[in-house]
Order: C-alpha cells, then structure tokens, then sequence
C-alpha cells in the first residue's frame, strides 16, 4: 500500500485506467479529495485516456471498415489472372542431342578402325609412335651437340628417314625400304659415336 505522494503520483495512472483495486484505490481518491494537486493530474490523466480514446473512435474503420478491406482483397485475388507461364523450349535440346550423337558416332568411327600407317607428300612411310618397331626401323639417339644439318646427312647417306622422334628422351625412330639397308645403317652408325649416342 503506497503511503507517500511520489506513492500516489505512481498510481494514478492505474487508477484512470481502472486497473487499481481495493486498498490503493481507495487510497487514490481519499488523496485527491484532500489535495487539489492529485485531483488535477488525476483530471489530466483522464483528458488525455479521452482524447486517444476519442481520436481512435474517428479514426478506426471499425468492423465495417474491416469487413470491405477484406471484401476488396478477395475480390482482387479472384479477378487476378495468373501470369502465364513459359513452357520449356524442348526444340533447342534435340538439336543439342543430334549434334551430340553426331561426335560419338565419329568418335566410335576413329577409334574403332584400324591405324593405318599415314604416307608423307614424298611417299615415304610414317608410322605413329604408339605403334611397334617395324622390322626396317632402328631407335636412333644422336649426340646432344648434333646438328641438324649434321643428321641429315647421316640419314641421307643411309637412305634413312625419320619417321618419328624425337621422344623425350631424344630417341628418333628412322624408316627403312628394307632390311638390309637397316643393318648398313646400324653399322655406319655404331661406327659415328661422334655423331650417334646410341642405335638399336
């Protein structure tokens, strides 16, 4: 129970609002009977509880307010046409799938046959290095201070043509027409160690 003005002051607000009860309501209004400073806020409490009251009655759409707002927002939702919606262009992909079994077709193709041995514009015979030493070939390895004018003679004079090489190594695989012209090369090699490093 309050029993000092800063007490009352503090309840007198719930007393407006009818939110004190019992002891402190009477309280309150024993208070503002004998003074006239709590009688006056409790006035001007009041005023201000009927202004916002009063303000908020002219201003509240109230349930007639509420019920068109409601009204106007289902009908807007009826007459609200959904906006169409795109159908997915299926046209651009079978030309995407045809382009695709195009290149596997080619790629099966490519794989599928058989390498054949590719024929330079002089005729002579290249075969790639994937594939096995024929039996008119030597591995070649030339010296590292070689020329290239230096083995072209060399492979001139043996009637010799590079048919793949260098590999990382510096192995050159070189072509012969037969194999007889591959063991004289083999041996004027073996006889260059100036020039050739290693023959096989």
């Amino acid at each position: 129970m309050a029993s000092n003005d800063k007490d009352i002051k503090s309840l007198i607000p719930l007393y407006v609002s009818g939110q004190l009860e019992g002891a402190d309501r009477l309280l309150v209004e024993r208070a503002a009977a004998s003074d006239p400073d709590v009688s006056s806020e409790i006035e001007f409490y009041r005023s201000i509880s009927d202004a916002v009251k009063t303000a908020s009655e002219d201003h509240s759409p109230g349930e007639l307010g509420w019920a068109r707002l409601s009204k106007a927002i289902g009908e807007e939702a009826q007459s609200a046409t959904p906006a169409p919606q795109a159908e997915p262009s299926w046209r651009g992909w079978k030309y995407v799938a045809a382009a695709m079994a195009v290149v596997a077709a080619g790629q099966a193709a490519v794989l599928t046959l058989p390498q054949a041995a590719m024929v330079a514009d002089n005729g002579e015979l290249y075969v790639p290095v994937s594939e096995e030493v024929s039996a008119f070939e030597l591995q070649v390895i030339f010296q590292g201070s070689a020329t290239a004018e230096q083995i072209q003679i060399a492979l001139t004079e043996a009637n010799g043509s590079i048919s793949s090489g260098p590999s990382a190594i510096g192995l050159y695989r070189v072509s012969f027409k037969s194999q007889d012209a591959a063991d004289a090369a083999k041996a004027s090699f073996e006889a260059n160690p100036a020039l050739i490093a290693d023959v096989r």
